[in-house]
């Protein structure tokens, strides 16, 4: 009896002492060993934690057991499918863009926006379920937005201003290293910087040609969003010195 007492709490200073979390040191991309702490992708660790904009380029999956944690101002974004396996379970403080979510144990308390569809199922043990917290917990299935990454297209029906890219839109210099950057559009359009949290840094609407000054915001990388009638655009800037 006296032998037992003492292994539990070996056992659970074992556990804690063993277990792994991964978490996001920069933005970049999921499938990017340096974006994330262990210098390797997420592979079945307790718990995935995200602090920063990470861009996905495949469907991944949240393993039995793991938990991913987006913090207020982490970001997954990307027209993918993430899936949470029985047992697995995501809790968001932040935003998540994707193309489609598969969930059967999740929190929302801030911004969740899907592409084509999210999926609510459960397994053949008991799971939480999936609870979206207000006031700031949100759910959307195609929205009027779009994953700010550089090539997602996200518009319905149309092709978007894709079609123009080569022939009336144009912009440079890309990297900007003057803090000008000039943009030309045939048709009148609204411009829109906006940092990799999403907040709206500079717009502005303009016929055939504008400016846009730089030279007051920070080195880094902003997203170009222009919008002509129903028809959208987004763009990656680099801004350096």
């Amino acid at each position: 009896m006296y032998l037992k007492f003492l292994l539990i709490p070996l056992l659970c200073f074992s556990a804690i002492t063993y277990a792994s979390t991964i978490s996001s040191v920069k933005d970049g991309n999921w499938e990017d060993a340096s974006t994330w702490s262990s210098n390797q992708v997420p592979s079945n660790p307790d718990s995935i934690i995200v602090k920063h904009y990470v861009i996905v380029n495949q469907n991944f999956n949240i393993s039995f057991s793991s938990v991913l944690f987006i913090t207020a101002s982490g970001t997954i974004c990307g027209d993918y499918l993430m899936k949470t396996l029985c047992g697995a379970k995501f809790i968001n403080y932040g935003h998540i863009f994707l193309g489609s979510i598969e969930t059967r144990d999740g929190s929302n308390y801030n911004v969740i926006q899907s592409k084509n569809y999210i999926s609510i199922s459960g397994c053949s043990f008991a799971t939480n379920g999936f609870y979206n917290y207000p006031p700031n917990g949100t759910v959307n299935v195609w929205p009027p937005v779009f994953c700010q990454t550089q090539d997602t297209n996200w518009e319905m029906g149309t092709l978007g201003l894709e079609e123009l890219e080569y022939s009336t839109f144009n912009f440079y210099p890309n990297p900007i290293t003057d803090g000008q950057l000039t943009v030309i559009c045939e048709p009148a359009a609204t411009i829109k910087v906006v940092d990799l949290l999403g907040n709206e840094r500079l717009t502005t609407t303009f016929k055939t040609s504008t400016q846009i000054d730089f030279s007051r915001l920070s080195n880094g990388v902003y997203f170009l969003e222009l919008a002509t009638g129903e028809k959208k655009l987004v763009k990656k800037i680099i801004k350096t010195d």
